[in-house]
């Protein structure tokens, strides 16, 4: 009976074996779509759900996202729980953020807020080959992947998988089947105008929709006998709806997209067409409710002719399962890819060192602070074996319209009762001249207030912590004279200024600065009475300055520290025509929780004891410096203004700007004519505000109330805090 019953045994694993390997094999094909693509791990949990066997994934765009974090072994609930809990707002910005940027970035951003980059060479102006590099998201990808960072053939992954890209140069299409997964889903989701193209091989890539949106016959070539094709692509817009660049652009991209799609379409055995069409392209924030939709739209097919039991099901999902990766240490640290900046002032921002433990959170934090020092599109690490050592590679690549920018700022005020204020700014910056990351700075500001600053910046060591930063400025600008609330006139101050200071960085948050200056100013009347006073006063003296930016965001914080303070001596022996001192302090603190900021802020500013001349007094009034009275109403060489202010997150992003807040700022303070202070006669105010970002900086309405009935409306734009 034993051999009988051993044969029987024999004879039914073969036939379980035969009918397996009669199972037709299934391939799955994922279209791009944006943020639409997250449906496609719905459509994955409902296969799962229904124990149908994935034996071959190809994707484009999102789909490729999609399909290679599963194609690399994770469950169809763990990339859900990944997107799910992604900060997209973040991932999507590409920037480096605020707080880990060196204080030269911080300074440049707060000063020109147009996000506008534009480089300048011998061959013209030249514009960045998209809106986005891809910084953040190539990270995450690599994070994300990190247990199949060492499989180059796509075919070894727990399932065999392919990404499609689009060859920019031919227009071909481009299927990636070797090399490294996460650029190859970079690469297939390079937006075009959104995400820059990706080098791969050779081959100048974008993304895969523009040649092969939903990449059936790619699956079918791979041996897939059945194939489900899952189609998130964007519908074609009405009429209505093509009354913007924008839209426009999506129309000509969609169009397409739409001509690869059909005869695919047709090719597959089954398409799944979750209900997204009323998805925004980057909606990522509603990534559990599209998630939900693929679902839905699974579940509406019978796929039960494609399950198997729930023990072949078990040994499918124990194929797949990839072991957490091991620790890695790591024996030596590169840079590569660098041609401008010296690998030594990169190094000094990498903390991770030989003989630690690869830490990808520390490694990360590297990427950002090498990333901003702005003169990368890229910025990558990868892992490499030499001699029996581990290696970890920081790969960068400069940035190919620089080293040369051009950035933009606008300034606009107004309190609706005749005193406005308009400028333009331009800056050009020439970055790297020379191994210690020397830069030279030049601004031109046209409108009401003109002036042209230039500026050599430049480290005395790799490390960037001392420096030596001569300058020249010119500027002229107009100032009302007010007496009580009348204005009674207006004089043009104008004059130049230079000087050289030597200085000391404190870390990314700031730094101080000694030095001496020359230069002349003239005040004269633009508008008043003839017998006013007018100065022609040359200048010289001693300057020290420290600022520190310790803020999350440089138009509306809401988390940190500003503060700047600046004392000036000036000096008959530096060539001055007057002696006096002149001491100032501003600082503000600025606290969040959930939607709530809190504002603490403090400012003041004395003669220390000396006369302050006219021209050069501290000027009070206007929004967020008392609200209520005129810009620059009070004038006096002394001054003190306390403010507790708050404001509450009242949307979140929305179409062309950021999030939106509403509140209000208390404040007291005043000027007096001496050291003598009065602190009785405090004058208070209460402003009223709504702020948000736009693309040109920060936007104010606001209404100041202060005592006696002063009252005034703001608009300011292109200001911060």
């Amino acid at each position: 009976m034993a051999p009988r019953l051993l044969a029987a045994i024999l004879v039914l694993a073969a036939a379980t074996a035969a009918a397996a390997d009669e199972r037709p094999k299934i391939g799955l094909a994922l279209s791009g779509g944006a943020a639409r693509g997250c449906a496609h791990v719905g459509v994955l949990k409902v296969l799962e759900e229904m124990r149908v066997p994935v034996d071959y994934v190809a994707g484009t765009s999102m789909g490729a996202v999609v399909g290679g974090l599963y194609a690399a072994g994770m469950t169809p609930a763990e990339i859900e729980r990944t997107l799910t809990r992604l900060d997209w707002q973040s991932v999507l910005e590409d920037r480096t953020a605020y707080r880990e940027l060196a204080f030269r970035r911080k300074e440049d951003e707060r000063r020109y807020l147009m996000d506008v980059e534009v480089g300048v060479g011998k061959q013209g102006f030249t514009l960045p080959a998209g809106l986005l590099t891809g910084q953040k998201l190539g990270f995450q990808l690599q994070s994300f992947l990190r247990p199949v960072a060492d499989v180059t053939d796509f075919s070894r992954l727990p399932t065999p998988f392919r990404a499609v890209a689009t060859d920019l140069e031919t227009g071909e299409v481009v299927v990636l089947a070797r090399g490294q997964l996460a650029a190859a889903l970079r690469a297939s989701m390079a937006i075009p105008g959104v995400f820059s193209p990706i080098e791969i091989d050779d081959r100048l890539l974008l993304d895969g929709g523009v040649a092969n949106n939903l990449p059936v016959d790619v699956v079918r070539d791979m041996g897939a006998g059945v194939v489900i094709a899952v189609d998130v692509s964007e519908p074609l817009a009405s009429r209505e709806e093509l009354r913007s660049l924008l839209g426009v652009t999506n129309q000509a991209i969609s169009v397409l997209t739409r001509a690869n799609m059909d005869s695919r379409r047709a090719d597959a055995d089954l398409v799944i067409a979750p209900d997204v069409d009323e998805v925004g392209t980057m909606a990522f924030e509603k990534t559990s409710e599209i998630i939900a939709l693929g679902a839905e739209a699974a579940r509406r097919h019978d796929l039960a002719a494609w399950s198997v039991d729930e023990a072949a099901y078990d040994r499918y999902r124990e194929s797949r399962r990839v072991p957490p990766p091991s620790p890695v240490r790591v024996d030596f640290v590169r840079i590569a890819g660098n041609r401008r900046v010296d690998e030594r002032v990169i190094r000094h921002l990498v903390d991770i060192r030989p003989g630690d433990l690869l830490d990808l959170g520390k490694v990360g934090k590297d990427l950002e602070r090498i990333y901003g020092l702005a003169d990368f599109e890229q910025a990558r690490y990868r892992l490499v074996e030499e001699d029996g050592q581990t290696g970890l590679v920081f790969h960068v690549r400069e940035k190919p319209w620089g080293p040369t920018y051009l950035h933009f700022g606008l300034e606009l005020a107004s309190d609706l009762e005749g005193e406005a204020s308009f400028a333009a700014l331009v800056n050009l910056n020439r970055t790297a001249l020379n191994r210690r990351g020397g830069e030279w700075r030049n601004e031109l500001r046209a409108g009401e207030d003109q002036g042209v600053l230039t500026e050599l910046y430049q480290p005395l060591d790799f490390a960037g912590r001392w420096f030596v930063a001569p300058r020249l400025a010119v500027d002229t600008e107009n100032q009302s004279v007010f007496e009580d609330d009348r204005k009674i006139a207006v004089y043009e101050i104008g004059g130049y200024e230079t000087g050289v200071d030597v200085g000391l960085r404190i870390g990314h948050h700031g730094e101080l600065r000694a030095g001496a200056l020359w230069g002349e100013n003239e005040a004269d009347v633009e508008t008043g009475p003839a017998e006013l006073p007018s100065f022609d006063v040359a200048r010289g003296g001693w300057r020290l300055r420290l600022a520190v930016d310790a803020t999350d965001d440089p138009a509306i914080p809401r988390n940190g520290l500003l503060l700047e303070a600046a004392l000036f001596l000036s000096r008959p022996g530096l060539g001055g025509d007057l002696r006096y001192e002149k001491l100032g302090l501003k600082a503000t603190q600025f606290l969040s929780r959930g939607r709530h900021t809190w504002i603490l802020g403090i400012e003041g500013g004395c003669g220390l004891g000396s006369e302050v001349p006219f021209f050069d007094q501290f000027r009070v009034g206007g929004l967020l410096s008392l609200g209520g009275y005129a810009e620059g109403q009070f004038r006096g060489p002394v001054y003190g203004v306390g403010r507790l202010g708050y404001t509450y997150r009242l949307l979140g992003s929305t179409p062309g700007l950021g999030s939106v807040y509403g509140g209000a700022v208390l404040e007291a303070g005043n000027v007096w004519p001496d050291n003598s202070a009065d602190f009785g006669d405090l004058r208070p105010a209460i402003t009223l505000l709504v702020a948000t970002e736009t693309f040109f900086g920060p936007a104010f309405v606001g209404y100041g109330l202060a005592e006696d009935g002063a009252n005034r409306f703001y608009l300011t734009l292109g200001r911060t805090f």
